[in-house]
């Protein structure tokens, strides 16, 4: 076999990111959503622009005229499989049900159709401080893709078969050229996988950065999942920032009072059933969002 050269002047893509195993006779892993959404988020985070899964759909293994046709030892195969079944624990299932992996990966899938043009050309950056070998537990895993101009930062802190340590007050230092974007997330729970964005222009408004994950936008609609565990402050390059979760429908966010009346409010907006959102608008055109930023769980729209 000849050494595989990596050409960074073709894109780098999958053809088996795999969201869940086939069970054989003498191994049988278990695959979680997160495990499905932490390779997905890891192999987009690490330069992949082709995201391709292994197998997304399960089926059966048709039956030939003189034998079955599955893998086996019988025939040079190292693993003795079902006759039939090859529902492979794929995001959807051999009898076409949908597994809670399918309803996680929409996320990423959404995010891709919205912003994988702009993140195509972003090249994978990697932090100074990197776990030391698949033992090191205690390092944050993380990187980004950027065009050094904006980015996005992924985060995984999930490792099949562990419980990776929570981490408190974990501080993003990121240069964009003579520009630095520096902010602290207080929180990142264990067991948990995102990605969000640093510097995303949304229209003519700069959002900094976001501790939430953004999944799609409509014109000036912006769509975002919240993480689990993490709180989702949002700061403008204006220095406007909110949570969404503290926000009351139909009333003015006490903090944003002042600005509200000026015509640079921060208020709720009520997108679909589950989202909790800013709306933003400014009386100043150079920076103004006539539109709706919304944070939901994915609970509330994907898993049934």
């Amino acid at each position: 076999m000849k050494d595989v050269v990596q050409d960074e002047s073709v894109p780098y893509m999958t053809c088996e990111t795999g969201p869940g195993v086939q069970v054989c006779a003498h191994r049988r892993p278990w695959i979680s959503a997160e495990d499905a959404l932490s390779m997905a988020v890891d192999t987009l985070g690490d330069g992949c622009n082709l995201l391709g899964f292994y197998m997304f759909h399960g089926g059966s293994n048709p039956m030939g005229k003189l034998t079955t046709m599955q893998e086996s030892t019988d025939s040079g195969y190292p693993n003795d499989c079902p006759v039939m079944s090859y529902d492979f624990q794929a995001p959807i299932g051999e009898a076409g049900y949908c597994r809670e992996s399918y309803y996680r990966l929409q996320t990423i899938l959404h995010f891709l159709q919205s912003y994988g043009k702009s993140m195509a050309p972003m090249i994978p950056v990697y932090p100074d401080c990197r776990p030391k070998d698949l033992e090191d537990t205690d390092t944050l895993r993380c990187c980004m893709r950027s065009d050094g101009e904006s980015a996005f930062l992924f985060v995984n802190n999930h490792h099949h078969g562990k419980r990776l340590p929570e981490h408190r007050n974990v501080t993003f230092r990121i240069s964009f050229g003579e520009e630095v974007s520096e902010f602290t997330c207080p929180f990142i729970p264990g067991d948990v996988t995102f990605l969000m964005p640093v510097r995303m222009k949304m229209g003519k408004l700069l959002l900094a950065h976001a501790f939430a994950q953004p999944v799609s936008f409509a014109g000036n609609h912006y769509y975002f999942e919240e993480v689990e565990g993490v709180e989702p402050l949002f700061r403008f390059g204006d220095g406007r920032e909110g949570d969404p979760r503290r926000f009351i429908p139909g009333r003015h966010y006490d903090s944003c009072a002042a600005e509200a009346a000026a015509g640079g409010g921060v208020r709720e907006a009520a997108c679909f059933p589950g989202g909790r959102g800013l709306y933003l608008e400014s009386g100043d055109a150079a920076g103004s969002l006539q539109g709706s930023c919304t944070v939901f769980r994915g609970s509330d729209i994907y898993i049934p």
